[in-house]
């Protein structure tokens, strides 16, 4: 007993125990009374369900009523235990009760000992580190609003994330905890001790102990020495009495050694060398100068250490870097805790991110070296060396969200995902970002489910704090601020919403460097900032507008628009600033090297951006937010569509490397009308852009004519393999120009084994000549696949092609239904045509003979002529249908269904317009009764198949030169047949109007007739 005592005194007399303060046995005295006044027999006689009945009973106010009456008898009788409890408290002990009377708080009153009673959120800011601390759990009777006393009260109050709760967490994951006055064989105490502790960890917590626990079971020995707590059954009084004197014997003596702690470098560092920081954010290194935020640095420490992950956030410029880093870091590393906070940087692996931070913070400690240990071995070491949890907070959490890609976010979010479920871990994680993007996290939902469940939001300054944050700073230095300064300061930096943090620090850092300036001139040290150096800088509205005006004017004239545009791309089109490499930062300006790096250093000097190095690459970035609005005012909408289009490369660049993703239409839309900076796009990104522009159908000349031909080909080539058989397809049909042996080879595998754009494939062959891809169609046509046939009738469709004897009929067969099918429209088109020129050419000429011409037909007058006009005019047209009609379809079937030949298609029309002629003559002969039928089929022998000869002939004439052949020949058939005496026998002239109406309808049958354009 003497070794746990001298441990637990040491715990104590360095604050680094709690005191879990319960009710037994009073809180059993008082259920029986309450359960006494109604009548209560439940088996449950525990105060929360005797409470419970009392209410559904009568009601709340009346078991309050009850319950005081009751207290106020059981509080008079003797608790002999609180008397040796208060007696082994130090000046700064630390107390949670679970009991709801006041006993405790008259016994350390009666002590003399000062304590300060912490019963809800609104008592948790007066929180001192210094005094004893009483945190009722539950409430007491003092103020009965918040009392919690049936379980359904206090399972709600336990389940709310409350500044309480994280109090007492906090306590579970950073000190020893000695419960005093539990029953550990009491279900009650079990509930508790899992509710508010995090069973998940519990083997990384110290060794808890319940003082005055009996004599146990062995099982229930055992159950509690697997949660981390020992079982000291010794009774109680009589340990704490000997506790007692051990604490005070502790306490009169010099003294105490503090606990080591290898944190204790972060935990209070030095003053830095000036009190403000501008636009630049807080350090570990700056916290003696950090003010007015140290309420919320408690508040977020405390709810980081109860909770596996927190997620906070606030307005860009709330300060969220600084609080972690110069308020909560400090106030861990005090409790033995290693936070470290990392910032998402682009291109850079999120595992080398924190091992790289977590590496640079511990190096300022006296924590053992790390040596090549990877991150979760380095965690898991400095974790058992602190004793305590390592925090590792994500800043700028939107950075990851934001400006990297899909692959790099998943790999990310996988990373993370695996250290928050890592049993084995004593770890604690923050993710920190900006307000806007907070319903960004919802895409991380399958991995975190109750990723918002723990959520911390900064405001901005309450004008107490901002006062703080004015004041104290200079006092550190021994200077002091003229008070209606301040108070003008408060009133022109804040609104309804409160003070944004990085304004302030502007004017004070602008004001403090007047002030210095002025007292050196005077030669006087700097004592106070007046109201004239506030004056002299011409008002709060001048500081800040001027600030970086003044930083980049400060620079030479022709330095100013090249800085800015080089802060300018520090910022995504969205409007957050972003890291960039050195490297990048060259492509994107233009600016050279020299002139960008001693731009940017200046630029560094002046707290507008922070420098990097990431490996062997330096990186700049923007020192806050708040610079934004001012850059974005700067630059036109042109630069803004071009940072956009750099973004959207930037990342694209990588999924098309991964994964063949394409970019959207309209980013390849928007990329092509930012015409400034094509030159400046490397290599892949046009590729990705011409790629993009070949599976979506847009306009790929403009990015074609940035790459070689050997690249355009490699490119498609890589498309012919893509996901979407549109993109497939198209790849296809661009690739057609670069077509060799090896490309004929993938395109034959399209066809064979990709249906959709397979037949895109087919064309691409048809139009080109590639032999070798030829002979793989060919045999495996021969082997039976019937894509390949298909494939070798399209390519025989659109040019003469060798084929084996077995595949030549079947294929040829392929192409005529083909082509019938392509061209059907045009033969019926052309039919009809012919139909017509027959029709009126033929019936006209023979209409005006037949009226007019014959001496024996000579109608009597001019309605007898009419008639006879129009009858010999239909008469004449049926007459000279025939021929031109089927003519016009063999001469047009014939044209589409074989491969040249026209010549020999002429004969063919010849000889069709010939038999057709004479069969029409014949015919005419029948009907009139004419004896010279073989005369008749002579002559339309001789018209029909000379004058469609030369109607069809495939004459590299002009139109109208074989238009006036076929009239000419056809009057020299109409001459002949006259002049051998077998019909037509007509004077002359009526025969040249017959013969040539007749060659022009036949002409116009076969050939659209010419155009005449008047001159």
């Amino acid at each position: 007993m003497t070794h746990l005592i001298d441990r637990l005194t040491n715990l104590i007399i360095r604050d680094d125990a709690v005191f879990f303060v319960g009710g037994w046995p009073l809180e059993q005295q008082l259920a029986a009374a309450l359960a006494a006044d109604i009548g209560y027999g439940q088996p449950d006689g525990s105060l929360t369900a005797v409470s419970r009945h009392y209410e559904l009973r009568h009601n709340r106010t009346e078991l309050i009523r009850s319950l005081k009456t009751s207290l106020a008898a059981l509080e008079r009788t003797p608790q002999p235990l609180l008397v040796p409890l208060v007696n082994t408290l130090a000046p700064h002990s630390k107390l949670v009760s679970t009991r709801i009377d006041r006993t405790l708080d008259l016994a350390l009153a009666q002590a003399a000992k000062p304590f300060r009673p912490i019963r809800d959120d609104d008592d948790v800011p007066f929180f001192s580190e210094e005094l004893i601390m009483l945190v009722k759990l539950f409430g007491d009777t003092e103020q009965a609003d918040h009392l919690r006393l049936t379980q359904r009260d206090r399972e709600s109050f336990l389940g709310q994330l409350s500044a309480v709760r994280d109090v007492v967490r906090a306590f579970f994951a950073t000190k020893t905890l000695i419960f005093v006055g539990y029953d550990v064989t009491d279900p009650g105490f079990e509930q508790l001790f899992l509710r508010i502790s995090d069973s998940d960890q519990h083997r990384f917590r110290r060794t808890a102990y319940v003082l005055g626990a009996g004599n146990v079971s062995p099982e229930l020995t055992t159950y509690w020495q697997q949660q981390g707590v020992e079982l000291v059954a010794e009774p109680l009084e009589p340990f704490l009495q000997a506790l007692a004197t051990a604490v005070s014997a502790q306490l009169a003596r010099s003294e105490p050694i503090p606990l080591y702690n290898p944190l204790a470098p972060l935990a209070q560092p030095p003053k830095p060398d000036q009190p403000y920081k501008a636009l630049d954010s807080f350090g570990w290194q700056d916290a003696a100068i950090f003010n007015g935020r140290s309420d919320h640095a408690q508040r977020l420490g405390r709810r980081i250490l109860a909770h596996p992950l927190t997620v906070l956030y606030g307005e860009s410029g709330s300060g969220k870097t600084s609080l972690l880093q110069a308020g909560v870091l400090p106030w861990l590393a005090q409790r033995h805790t290693l936070l470290t906070v990392a910032q998402p940087a682009p291109r850079q692996p999120l595992a080398d991110t924190l091992r790289a931070a977590l590496v640079a913070t511990a190096a300022a400690t006296d924590l053992s070296p790390a040596h090549d240990d990877d991150l979760p071995t380095l965690l898991d070491r400095w974790a058992r060396e602190c004793n305590a949890p390592i925090v590792v907070a994500i800043d700028q959490f939107e950075q990851l969200l934001q400006n990297s890609n899909e692959a790099e976010r998943e790999t990310a979010v996988s990373l993370l995902h695996q250290l928050h479920t890592n049993s084995d871990l004593n770890l604690k994680l923050v993710l920190s970002l900006r307000e806007d993007y907070l319903g960004r996290l919802e895409s991380l939902g399958s991995r975190f489910p109750n990723l918002l469940d723990v959520t911390f939001r900064l405001e901005r300054l309450g004008s107490d704090a901002a006062r703080d944050a004015i004041i104290q700073p200079a006092a550190a230095f021994g200077v002091a601020w003229e008070p209606r300064l301040v108070t003008d300061l408060l009133r022109d930096l804040g609104d309804a919403n409160g003070i944004n943090p990085p304004q302030l620090q502007v004017v004070c850092a602008e004001l403090y460097e007047q002030a210095q300036k002025q007292a050196a001139a005077a030669g006087q040290p700097l004592a106070q900032i007046s109201y004239d150096d506030f004056a002299a800088l011409g008002g709060t509205v001048n500081i800040l507008g001027g600030y970086i005006d003044k930083s980049v004017n400060g620079l030479a004239k022709a330095e100013r628009p090249l800085a800015r545009l080089l802060l300018g791309a520090l910022v995504s089109s969205s409007g957050v600033k972003q890291r960039l490499p050195l490297a990048e930062l060259l492509r994107v300006t233009g600016v050279d090297e020299e002139t960008a790096v001693s731009i940017l250093q200046r630029l560094v000097q002046k707290q507008l951006v922070r420098r990097y190095r990431q490996g062997k690459l330096v990186a700049y970035e923007l020192t806050h937010d708040y610079l934004v609005l001012r850059i974005l005012a700067w630059l036109g909408d042109s630069f803004w569509k071009q940072q956009q289009v750099r973004e959207i490369l930037r990342q694209g660049v990588d999924e098309w490397q991964r994964r063949q993703r394409l970019l959207a239409p309209g980013d390849v839309e928007l990329a092509a009308a930012q015409t400034a900076i094509h030159t400046t796009f490397t290599q892949d990104e046009l590729t990705l852009l011409f790629a993009s522009a070949v599976g979506y159908g847009e306009e790929a000349d403009v990015w074609a004519a940035h790459l070689t031909p050997a690249q355009q080909a490699a490119t498609l080539t890589q498309l012919l393999d893509h996901a979407d058989v549109g993109v497939r397809s198209a790849a296809a049909a661009a690739i057609a120009p670069h077509v060799n042996e090896a490309i004929g080879a993938k395109l034959v595998q399209l066809v064979l084994h990709d249906a959709a754009a397979g037949e895109t494939a087919v064309s691409t062959l048809a139009a080109m000549n590639c032999p070798t891809a030829v002979a793989e169609l060919v045999a495996a046509a021969e082997g039976g696949n019937g894509q390949a046939v298909a494939a070798l009738a399209e390519v025989r469709d659109k040019r003469p092609l060798p084929l084996p004897t077995a595949l030549r009929r079947p294929i040829l067969r392929l192409v005529g239904w083909r082509r019938w099918q392509r061209h059907k429209q045009e033969i019926f088109n052309a039919t009809v045509r012919g139909a017509i020129s027959g029709f009126l050419g033929f019936g006209l000429g023979l209409g005006l003979v037949l009226t007019f011409g014959l001496a024996t037909i000579r109608p009597s007058n001019l309605a007898a002529t009419i008639q006879l006009l129009g009858a010999a005019l239909f008469f004449g047209g049926i007459f000279g249908l025939l021929a031109p009609t089927l003519g016009a379809f063999v001469h047009t079937l014939l044209l589409r269904l074989l491969d040249g030949r026209r010549w020999l298609i002429a004969g063919m029309v010849a000889v069709v317009t010939a038999v057709c002629q004479s069969a029409t003559f014949l015919f005419f002969s029948n009907s009139l009764g004419s004896p010279d039928r073989l005369n008749l089929l002579l002559a339309g022998c001789l018209i029909g198949g000379l004058t469609g000869f030369a109607a069809s002939a495939p004459l590299r004439w002009p139109s109208p030169g074989q238009l006036l052949l076929t009239m000419l020949l056809c009057l020299l058939a109409f001459w002949s047949v006259r002049t051998a005496g077998w019909a037509f026998f007509v004077g002359l002239g009526w025969l040249l109007l017959l013969g040539g109406m007749t060659g022009l309808g036949f002409f116009a049958a076969f050939n659209p007739l010419p155009k005449w354009q008047p001159k």
